[in-house]
C-alpha cells in the first residue's frame, strides 16, 4: 500500500534559559512502511515523484533511467511508465506528478512486491508509493419499508426534513461503487442530470490508468445501488425506502469503479474518485475496501487525491472497517446526514473543511451505546447538524490556476530540512497558536503541524523550531509562507508529517519582511 517520507525533526536544548535548536542525532526515517495489500494487482504500481523530476524532457528521461535501476537491483525489468490520465478540470501538480508504473520479468509473490516497495522507498525523487490492488464492498440486503430504518429516527432525520424548504441549495453527492441501478422507480428522480436532461455519471472499470471512461455506469452488482438508496431514495413516493436526504435537494451523482463481482482496481478508484470532484461532486461516499495488515501505525500518509479533495471543499466519507456487519452502509448514513444537513442550512456557498469537520463532532450527541457491540462517540443529529452549518461562515471561493509549463522548485526534502542558524527571536505576546496541541501532550506519530491566527498585513514567514536536551546546534526547521495559508487567510500548515523527539518545546515565530518578529507562540510536548 501507500509508503511515504517523514522528517527526523530537529531535537532542541534549554540551557540558562536560553532556547537553542539542533539537528537530531536519531537516524532519518525516509518512508514509513504499511506493509503490502491483501490483494495486489501483480507488478502494478502508483508513484507521485517530486515535481521537479518531471519538468522537461531530460529530466524525464534520467527519471526513468533511475526507476530502471531500481527495478534493476530487485531484478526485475521496466514494462512501462506513464502518467494517469486525469480530468484536467481538476488537476494539481502532485497529481500531474503521478505516474503508473508497470514492471516485468519478476515474480509476482508478495516478497517481491514487498522488497519492490522497499527499494522504491529509498529513491530521493519519490513522494509517495503504492501497490495498485483490488479493493471490494459487501453486500447486505435491503429491508423494505421506513418503519424498518430505525437509524433515521436515532440521527434525528425527520426534524432536519421539515427545516427543508422548496429553495434548498442543490448538494451533489457521488457514489463511487459498483454502479447505480439506472432503471430504479426510486432513484430515478434523484440522479443529478445536465441541462439536456442526461445522467451525470460515468464507468472506469477496465479503464486502466489511461483510458478515457464510458457512460455504461448500470450496476450489475447491486452494492452500489443500495448505497444510493440509503442516501437519496426519493420520499413520500410509497416505493421502497426513505433515503436520508431523500427529502431534500440532495442528486446522485453515479461512478461505477467495480465490476460486477463487487471489486475493483484501486487506480481505477481513484480516477472515479478525481472524474467525481471535476464534473461538480460536493460529497463522496466509499463503501469499500481492503483487508490488509500493517506493519506500523501511521494515519498521516500524503495523498494528493483527498489533498485536492480538501482544497475544494470536497467532503469524502469512508467505511472505516469490518467488526462483523462492517460500515458499508453506515457511511451513507453519515454522507446523507450531511449533504441533507448542508442542504437545508441555506448557506450560499459551501463551508471550509475545516468548519465541516468540526461541525460534524460538535454534532455528535453522547447516547448510551454498549461499547461491546459499537466503537463510537455517539450518534449524530442531522437536525443540529444542520444549525451548525447555518452559523458557519461560508469557504472562501477557490481561484483556479493553470498548471506552468515549468514547474515550481520542489520543497527541500525532509532529511536536509531548511535550515537558518539563528535563534529565535525573545518570545513575544502574540495572536499565534498551534491548532489541537496543549502543554503536555505525547506526539506519537508522524503529523502535520498547523498554526493559527497568522497576523495579517505584517507577517512574510512562520518559522516552526523544536527545542529539547538533545541539540547542539540551532536552526528553524521548518519556514511558512503565504503559498501554505488556508483558504480563509488565518492558518498555515506544514506540507509534511513530522516526529518530534524527545520532551521539549515547540516555538513558531511569525515575523516580516526584515525578518522583525511580529508574534510567537510555544507549546510544551512530550516527544518520542
Amino acid at each position: 500500500m501507500l509508503l511515504h517520507r517523514k522528517l527526523s525533526l530537529i531535537c532542541p536544548i534549554l540551557v540558562s534559559n536560553l532556547i537553542f535548536l539542533a539537528a537530531c542525532s536519531q537516524p532519518i526515517e525516509r518512508l514509513s512502511y504499511r506493509g503490502v495489500p491483501k490483494e495486489p494487482i501483480p507488478q502494478s504500481f502508483k508513484i507521485q515523484f517530486e515535481a521537479n523530476e518531471l519538468s522537461s524532457e531530460g529530466s524525464r528521461a534520467a527519471l526513468k533511467v533511475k526507476t530502471e535501476e531500481v527495478l534493476a537491483s530487485v531484478g526485475c525489468e521496466l514494462d512501462s511508465m506513464e502518467p494517469i490520465v486525469w480530468s484536467e478540470d481538476v488537476m494539481s501538480q502532485a497529481l500531474a506528478s503521478t505516474l503508473h508504473v508497470k514492471t516485468k520479468g519478476c515474480s509476482p509473490s508478495k516478497e517481491k512486491l514487498d522488497e519492490t516497495l522497499r527499494a522504491f522507498s529509498e529513491v530521493d525523487s519519490v513522494v509517495s508509493v503504492e501497490a495498485e490492488a483490488v479493493l471490494r464492498s459487501s453486500i447486505v440486503e435491503n429491508d423494505p419499508g421506513k418503519k424498518q430504518q430505525d437509524y433515521l429516527r436515532a440521527i434525528s432525520r425527520d426534524a432536519a426534513c421539515d427545516t427543508v424548504t422548496a429553495t434548498g441549495q442543490e448538494v451533489i453527492v457521488a457514489v463511487i461503487d459498483s454502479g447505480v441501478d439506472a432503471t430504479h422507480p426510486d432513484l430515478m428522480p434523484n440522479f443529478k442530470t445536465d441541462a439536456s436532461g442526461k445522467v451525470i455519471g460515468a464507468n472506469f472499470v477496465g479503464k486502466g490508468s489511461r483510458s478515457q471512461p464510458d457512460e455504461d455506469w448500470n450496476d450489475q452488482n447491486g452494492h452500489g445501488t443500495h448505497v444510493a438508496g440509503i442516501i437519496a431514495a426519493v420520499s413520500n413516493n410509497g416505493i421502497g425506502v426513505s433515503g436520508v436526504a431523500g427529502c431534500a435537494n440532495v442528486k446522485i451523482m453515479p461512478v461505477r469503479v467495480m465490476g460486477p463481482d463487487g471489486s475493483g482496481s484501486s487506480i481505477e478508484i481513484d480516477r472515479g474518485i478525481q472524474w467525481a470532484m471535476a464534473h461538480g461532486a460536493n460529497v463522496i461516499n466509499l463503501s469499500l475496501g481492503s483487508n490488509a495488515a500493517f506493519r506500523s501505525r501511521q494515519t498521516s500518509h500524503p495523498n494528493a487525491l483527498f489533498d485536492e479533495a480538501v482544497s475544494r471543499n470536497v467532503v469524502v466519507f469512508a467505511a472505516a472497517g469490518k467488526r462483523e456487519s462492517g460500515t458499508s452502509m453506515a457511511s451513507p448514513v453519515a454522507a446523507a446526514a450531511y449533504a441533507l444537513a448542508l442542504s437545508s442550512s441555506a448557506l450560499k456557498q459551501k463551508p471550509a473543511q475545516i468548519t465541516v469537520e468540526n461541525a460534524l463532532l460538535k454534532a455528535v450527541g453522547s447516547q448510551s451505546l454498549n461499547s461491546a457491540d459499537v466503537l463510537s462517540s455517539g450518534v449524530i443529529s442531522t437536525v443540529n447538524l444542520a444549525k451548525i452549518l447555518a452559523a458557519a461562515k461560508p469557504a472562501a471561493p477557490i481561484v483556479e490556476q493553470p498548471l506552468a509549463e515549468e514547474p515550481a522548485p520542489a520543497l527541500p526534502s525532509q532529511e536536509e530540512p531548511n535550515r537558518e542558524d539563528v535563534e529565535p527571536a525573545p518570545l513575544a505576546e502574540g495572536s499565534l497558536s498551534f491548532r489541537g496541541l496543549e502543554s503536555g501532550m505525547s506526539w506519537t506519530k508522524g503529523e502535520r503541524i498547523t498554526v493559527e491566527g497568522w497576523p495579517k498585513g505584517k507577517t512574510a514567514q512562520v518559522r516552526l523550531y523544536w527545542v529539547s536536551s538533545v541539540s547542539p546546534r540551532p536552526f528553524s526547521f521548518v519556514t511558512l509562507d503565504r503559498s501554505n495559508l488556508s483558504l480563509d487567510g488565518l492558518a498555515v500548515t506544514t506540507e509534511k508529517s513530522y516526529l518530534l523527539y524527545g520532551d521539549g518545546i515547540l516555538v513558531s515565530e511569525a515575523v516580516d519582511a526584515s525578518g522583525n518578529t511580529v508574534a510567537t507562540a510555544q507549546v510544551a510536548i512530550k516527544g518520542l
